[in-house]
């Protein structure tokens, strides 16, 4: 009886520290906890609540001796070995919070709970496969386990596997509760822009909308300017710029203070550029929040692009007095500064173009990374980054390192390594994933990337050379597209190419289309080549009709993915005419006469009234607000001069 009676007692005082603990009384309750543990040290149950309460008041040692207790009591206890592992990770013991998930999983491979922790610190260690196994196994098991569904999907949100993102916030959707699937769908939405299935993320903003707006939930009304401004993005990247006004328009109204959706206003206005009303939005948002870092960002950006990087660089560092920290504005400043021609002050955050990359890194190499000081090793490996343009622009630096090391290996993209091989003969090129085998790395002094050679090779203006030609098309190729294009008749021969691959609302105004180029295609006695890759056919066959001319097109050389041959053609030309993308530059890059006619402003001019990369390109840039009129005009006036040139040499040599 006396026993009955003390149990009574011991299992009362258990459920008086749960009801303390429950009351926000952790401390009380944890004191009592311990009291019964005097009496019965053993107690499994008490002491994973005394490890419990000792947790949430983030006395992490007291924790873990008792889980560690009730381990010794059951090594195999799931719920104190889970709890260590949460406290393993809270104090960064990594190795032991995975080494304890590791034996409770042994122990219950269908502890869900487990699973997705194991997934969260996979995720953040970098194994990424393992990461998004660990969670699909948990949803598996707990078809409405709603962090185990987040924690996936930004794990493929983050890495850019947007089109697998989508199916996670799908199937999220249709099993947790009905009262946590709005979140979901709010991600579904920016998923599906992301994807470019503009259609089903303009339905599912537009239900959402409606629901939110025929809520009656304070949490639902806070959220509906978000959603209304997320719409108007997509209808932005839908073409649709006049939908996507009335979309920020209402945004704004919803929340007057919110500076977002008068910068989108101020977007949506430099991508139809107007100026003034550009302008007019960012003093609206700037008389709301004068200090906000996000605003004088994206001012910056406007008024370098629309040629003022002088006006732009004091919202740079207003930028970043707010967010010292930002690799995104710190890049920024540094292009603002390229803009500027200050070389110094552009180069100090040069490195942080890896930070801002959707794709690629350093490579994880055992090798010393190359800044430039005099070498002590005799092999360097030189490896790309980012685009076909981008690696053109560093290429014109590899002249300048050829004698200083007694090897060069360097990685490019396949496409570029014929071109890049026969013009620097004493460079190691490599493409492809298995460019470098372990006797390579071994044998490997110093690394570099490519875009690295900048401040090492250029550090001022001055340190520009005058090469007018630094690619090596094949020669052969070169004189068969002369012969083939000497059968033409007329003075000159010009290759064209008009636009890029992406046309979304806010890089249409990049290029100037076919339909811009009358004064030039009123020039008679032109042979025009098209150097435009992608499907062309419609816009030549429109061309033709419109203007009366004939465009030259060799179909068997793939401009995208045959550069090589591409590049041939363009040397085989008297001018290329080529715009803000690869083709200008490899036409400049392999000596060919070129005017790249770009809109905006491009901060790799220097601030000079030229490309100092590229001493055979004329740059003619289209002001914003203006037509593509003018410069097609100006581009028009040097052909013009350059016929008549090419009439004057041939009467003489006739």
């Amino acid at each position: 009886m006396n026993n009955h009676m003390s149990h009574a007692r011991q299992t009362n005082l258990i459920q008086r520290a749960i009801s303390l603990s429950a009351q926000g009384k952790d401390k009380n309750a944890l004191e009592l906890i311990q009291t019964h543990l005097g009496k019965q040290p053993r107690d499994l149950r008490a002491l994973i609540l005394a490890a419990n309460f000792a947790a949430r008041l983030e006395n992490w040692p007291l924790a873990e001796h008792y889980f560690m207790e009730a381990l010794t009591v059951n090594r195999s206890d799931v719920e104190a070995l889970y709890g260590l592992s949460k406290v393993f990770k809270l104090t960064n013991r990594i190795d032991a919070a995975v080494a304890t998930l590791t034996n409770l999983l042994q122990v219950n491979p269908g502890h869900s709970a487990a699973l997705n922790e194991m997934g969260v610190i996979m995720a953040e260690q970098g194994h990424l496969e393992p990461a998004l196994q660990a969670f699909e196994t948990a949803c598996k098991l707990d078809a409405s386990f709603e962090m185990a569904y987040r924690n996936w999907y930004q794990v493929l949100n983050a890495n850019a596997r947007h089109q697998e993102a989508v199916q996670v916030a799908k199937c999220a959707i249709e099993h947790i509760a009905p009262g946590n699937r709005l979140n979901f769908k709010v991600n579904l939405i920016s998923s599906l822009w992301l994807t470019r299935a503009f259609g089903e993320a303009r339905e599912l903003a537009e239900n959402i909308i409606s629901e939110l707006e025929h809520s009656a939930k304070p949490e639902h009304r806070e959220l509906l300017p978000k959603i209304v401004t997320d719409y108007g993005v997509i209808l932005m990247d839908m073409d649709e710029p006049d939908a996507a006004k009335v979309q920020f328009e209402k945004a704004n109204a919803l929340a007057p203070k919110n500076i977002e959706p008068y910068v989108n206003l101020a977007k949506l206005a430099v991508y139809q550029e107007d100026l003034c009303d550009a302008i007019g939005w960012f003093d609206k948002a700037l008389a709301i929040d004068p200090e906000n870092s996000i605003l004088h960002y994206h001012l910056a950006g406007f008024l370098r692009n629309a040629g003022r990087p002088d006006l732009a660089l004091e919202h740079g560092y207003a930028a970043l007095a707010g967010s010292p920290d930002n690799a995104q504005m710190r890049y920024a400043l540094s292009e603002t500064h390229f803009a500027l021609g200050q070389l110094r002050e552009a180069y100090k955050n040069w490195e942080l173009r890896w930070q801002l990359k959707d794709s690629g890194s350093k490579p994880n190499l055992p090798v010393a990374e190359w800044t430039g000081t005099p070498s002590t090793g005799r092999s360097l490996l030189v490896y790309r980054e980012q685009g076909i343009g981008d690696e053109i622009f560093f290429a014109s630096c590899l002249p300048d390192i050829l004698n200083r090391f007694e090897r060069i290996v360097c990685v490019c993209q396949a496409k570029l390594k014929p071109l890049f091989a026969r013009s620097f003969p004493k460079i190691e090129f490599r493409s492809g994933a298995d460019a470098l085998t372990e006797a390579d790395i071994a044998d490997l002094d110093w690394q570099i990337a490519i875009g690295g050679l900048l401040p090492i090779v250029r550090p001022n203006l001055e340190s520009f050379p005058l090469h007018h030609q630094f690619l090596l098309p094949d020669p052969k190729k070169v004189d068969i597209f002369r012969e083939q294009l000497a059968l033409k008749h007329g003075s000159l021969v010009i290759g064209i190419a008009w636009r890029g691959r992406l046309l979304t609302l806010s890089r249409r105004a990049l290029y100037p289309y076919l339909e811009f180029w009358q004064a030039l295609f009123d020039i008679p006695n032109i042979i025009w080549v098209n150097l435009q890759h992608g499907e062309v056919t419609e816009e030549l066959k429109k061309a033709e009709q419109q203007f009366g001319i004939s465009i030259v097109n060799f179909e068997n050389v793939d401009h995208f993915d045959d550069i090589d041959t591409s590049a041939a053609l363009m040397k085989a030309c008297d001018l290329v005419i080529g715009t803000d993308g690869s083709s200008a530059l490899i036409a400049a890059a392999v000596g060919a006469p070129t005017i790249r006619l770009f809109s905006g402003y491009d901060y790799f001019n220097l601030g000079a009234d030229h490309n100092p990369f590229f001493p055979s390109m004329t740059s003619i840039g289209r002001k914003f607000g203006e037509s593509w009129m003018e410069p097609v005009r100006q581009a028009a006036d040097i052909v013009r001069a350059l016929a008549l040139e090419a009439a004057y040499r041939k009467i003489g040599q006739g």
